[in-house]
């Protein structure tokens, strides 16, 4: 009996490794979860929305490190790059101080986050014999880096586990700028 298929039209078929770049990128999944050391993560899937590598997939994975503040910028700059700003952030995902309240928090972005758009900076790195690619920053769809406040992002739906309050979400508020500045044009 001759196959009909090889092993190798099934390998060549998955994900090709990026050129080193900036795409733009669509999250096209995300779910909430914990780390191997059990801190709070996000694992991201993206796909490529322009140019040659449209349809392409990256994979990313955001992680809370609390008791590292120098991690914070890893998970908070993509997080702002992808429009949940810290009023967001607070109104509708407050961190609170134990695991299952880290775990509602991640829920409620993980919720919210398909569909959003950044531009991401991929890199190359061998890992296990095999080059992959590495998602190394963010930064908004719109263009500049992220300064200040961002478009508030739309309420997460309701879930299952997460509670959802009586009336569901309102429209995240707008922080109020400092005296004297003018307020966004947004």
């Amino acid at each position: 009996m001759t196959p009909t298929a090889t092993w190798g039209s099934y390998l060549d078929a998955g994900p090709q490794v990026l050129a080193p770049g900036e795409y733009t990128v669509v999250v096209d999944a995300a779910t909430a979860g914990r780390s191997s050391s059990n801190k709070p993560q996000l694992k991201l899937r993206l796909e490529v929305i322009a140019g040659p590598a449209k349809g392409q997939k990256l994979w990313d994975q955001l992680t809370f490190t609390r008791d590292n503040p120098g991690s914070f910028p890893f998970l908070f700059g993509p997080l702002h790059a992808l429009g949940l700003d810290r009023a967001w952030l607070n109104q509708y995902a407050p961190i609170g101080t134990t695991p299952d309240e880290e775990d509602r928090a991640f829920l409620a972005i993980a919720t919210v986050l398909p569909g959003r758009e950044a531009v991401v900076t991929v890199t190359q790195r061998l890992w296990q014999g095999t080059q992959r690619n590495d998602v190394k920053g963010y930064r908004p769809a719109g263009g500049s880096p992220v300064a200040g406040g961002l478009p508030a992002a739309a309420a997460p739906a309701p879930s299952p586990g997460f509670p959802t309050p009586a009336g569901g979400f309102p429209p995240p508020a707008s922080p109020a700028p400092p005296a004297g500045v003018p307020a966004p044009p947004f």
